[in-house]
C-alpha cells in the first residue's frame, strides 16, 4: 500500500535520507542486501514511526530502493501520520507477522538475498528468529 504523508515528520527528510545512506555503507561493507530493522526505536530514526503496541513490526531496508514498512493494520493510521515512507505493507492481528515479513521480502525479490536482522530487538524473540531461517533459509 502507498500512502501520501499527512503531517511533516519531526526532521527534514534530508536527515532520513542522510541516516538511511549511512546505513547502507555499512550494508556494504557487510554485503548485506537487505536489512530488517525491527528494533522499535531504530525504526522511529530512520523512517519517523514509532510502533505503539507490542506486536512484530518491521522496516525493510534494501541496499538501493525505497524501504517498506510491515505494520499491523492497526498502527496504519499512526504510520501514515508520522513516517515519511510511502510504501507499507499491512497485516491483521490473526496474521502471523513473521510469515508477512518472510513474504514481502520475497515478493519484492530478496528471497536469495543476504539478509541482515537485527538481533538485539525487544521483539524478535528466538522462536521468531527461528521461524525467519526457516522461511529464508
Amino acid at each position: 500500500m502507498t500512502q501520501p504523508l499527512l503531517l511533516p515528520p519531526p526532521f527534514p527528510l534530508e536527515e532520513y535520507q542522510a541516516r538511511l545512506s549511512a546505513l547502507r555503507g555499512i550494508m556494504a561493507e557487510r554485503r548485506v542486501d537487505l536489512l530488517i530493522i525491527n528494533q522499535f526505536e531504530h525504526m522511529d530514526y530512520f523512517c519517523g514511526y514509532a510502533p505503539i503496541a507490542a506486536m512484530y513490526q518491521a522496516v525493510l531496508v534494501p541496499i538501493e530502493s525505497e524501504p517498506v514498512a510491515v505494520i499491523r493494520s492497526l498502527d496504519a493510521s499512526a504510520f501514515n501520520e508520522s513516517s515519511w515512507l510511502t510504501s507499507y505493507v499491512e497485516y491483521v492481528d490473526d496474521d502471523n507477522p513473521i510469515e508477512v515479513v518472510a513474504a514481502t521480502i520475497r515478493t519484492r525479490g530478496y528471497k536469495s538475498a543476504t539478509i541482515g536482522v537485527e538481533r538485539d530487538s525487544y521483539f524478535l524473540t528466538v522462536n521468531r528468529a527461528l521461524e525467519f531461517e526457516h522461511l529464508l533459509p
